[in-house]
């Protein structure tokens, strides 16, 4: 390793990053926090939706949980209703507000590795009535799937993402300076917004930058807005993968 402490900026969210940021202090490394994602909750469209019809409830995200719960939680039946999760920070979350009988992919941490579950096999699913809690906007691909299958599906959005608005010139001068080394980002969306808020000479030093992603898709998106350096894939964007590629990083360092 190199005499100097790695440093290592971590896009996350600022109100998820903070474990993050203690297991990468703990390898020796400094953490530099630039949320790239702002996270704001909204109101849901509720009038439209029958809550208590739902045979299944997909909650995306560890956000979904916590800005969607409550539109639920006296609405719904949670004892007849199949409770699942994308992701086991999603999945911890639940257990944290009490509902501890969440169905989880073994493998996996997408809607493909929810798909491939027996409950959503064509078949299985057909008839069925799901209710997607997520953010505003994003990936169409499990709805669309699950509408092929013959499940009736709607959204529940109880939050949007949002471009933060931060002055990204501190960053710039740590970067010129050589004390950023690595970067990880943990969803395509999470990237792009770093690449839009990186603009001139601070866009060069992001593409010439090590980067840790959490999966193909992103490591491919990489590719295609040019970065040259090196990129670690991790199988997901937890926090335990992640730091498995930050010391496979490391170790080569």
């Amino acid at each position: 390793m190199n005499e100097h402490i790695p440093g290592v900026l971590v896009t996350r969210p600022a109100h998820q990053s903070s474990s993050f940021i203690k297991q990468i202090e703990a390898l020796g490394a400094t953490a530099i926090s630039l949320p790239v994602i702002q996270i704001s909750p909204v109101e849901p469209a509720l009038p439209d939706l029958d809550l208590g019809s739902y045979a299944i409830f997909i909650f995306i995200s560890a956000n979904a949980v916590q800005n969607g719960l409550k539109y639920l939680i006296n609405s719904a039946n949670f004892a007849e209703t199949l409770i699942c999760a994308i992701g086991s920070r999603t999945a911890q979350t639940l257990h944290n507000s009490g509902i501890t009988d969440v169905i989880l992919p073994q493998t996996g941490f997408n809607s493909e590795s929810l798909l491939d579950l027996e409950i959503f096999k064509p078949g299985t699913i057909t008839g069925k009535n799901v209710l997607i809690i997520r953010g505003q906007g994003g990936r169409e691909f499990l709805a669309d799937t699950l509408r092929g299958r013959g499940a009736r599906v709607d959204y529940l959005e109880v939050y949007k993402r949002e471009i933060p608005d931060v002055d990204i010139n501190p960053i710039r001068q740590l970067w010129s300076s050589g004390k950023i080394n690595i970067i990880s980002v943990t969803s395509n969306e999470s990237l792009k917004n770093l690449y839009y808020m990186c603009q001139d000479t601070t866009r060069d030093l992001l593409l010439n930058t090590t980067l840790i992603t959490p999966s193909e898709r992103c490591t491919e998106l990489a590719r295609e807005l040019g970065f040259c350096n090196q990129i670690f894939q991790a199988t997901s964007a937890t926090d335990e993968a992640m730091i498995k590629q930050l010391k496979n990083w490391l170790d080569t360092n």
